[in-house]
């Protein structure tokens, strides 16, 4: 921030009520006082991204240093965890589950294919619907009107966030979607599941029955490479 030129924090209308918002460059989204809706920053800029050391860190992965086209990408997982950290605040034990459902997404999707955006975005919603089931006392509490908003606010488009949303109801409702995924997300929340069991127990090691549920040869690589 040293290196920060005047323009580097700025004021936007918010897109419900015109009530105008300050803003940092560096932020991915900004709320609006007057009416609370929360909306992404129309003028983030991760430039930085394209040299930093650190970008894989900050924002997910890190882009080629020589294109800087490339930082919408990561900019959208930046997004995407944003708002796991902001409506998980309460349960900081969640928001690391997700961190970690996260890295074994991106390795995940690396060697089994899917469409990145759909992956890392429906591994991270379930985070927030999984703890909103956990302090909900009525019944089943997804609501695709709700993740759409979301989805909508990280800036997804519309064929990305209907995919988003099937895979989640397919995960929460215990049915299986035919898609890669659908096995990656599956996948990566149960190998952040096994790694804390596997802290938490006092026999360690993995039983046939653990790696017949996970879905893909690479997950079952990662277990035994991490848990045997």
């Amino acid at each position: 921030m040293r290196y920060w030129k005047d323009d580097a924090a700025f004021e936007v209308p918010c897109p419900k009520c015109g009530h105008s918002v300050e803003l940092f460059k560096d932020e991915m989204s900004g709320r609006c006082s007057k009416c609370n809706h929360r909306f992404k920053n129309p003028k983030a800029d991760f430039e930085c991204a394209t040299w930093c050391a650190y970008a894989e860190e900050c924002l997910g992965f890190a882009p080629p240093r020589d294109a800087a086209a490339n930082i919408g990408g990561g900019a959208l997982t930046g997004r995407l965890l944003q708002a796991v950290k902001e409506q998980c605040e309460s349960d900081p034990a969640r928001v690391t589950h997700a961190m970690v459902v996260f890295q074994h997404a991106k390795h995940l999707v690396s060697a089994e294919g899917g469409d990145p955006r759909v992956v890392f975005a429906a591994a991270l919603l379930l985070e927030i619907e999984l703890l909103r089931a956990a302090n909900e006392t009525s019944g089943d509490t997804w609501d695709p009107a709700r993740a759409r908003e979301t989805l909508e606010e990280i800036g997804l488009d519309t064929d990305v966030i209907e995919r988003v949303c099937q895979t989640t109801a397919s995960f929460l409702s215990g049915t299986t979607l035919e898609t890669p995924e659908f096995r990656i997300v599956s996948d990566a929340h149960r190998l952040a599941d096994l790694g804390v069991a596997n802290l938490n127990s006092d026999s360690k090691g993995l039983d046939k029955d653990v790696l017949d549920g996970l879905k893909t040869e690479t997950a079952k690589a990662r277990a035994r490479s991490l848990f045997s």
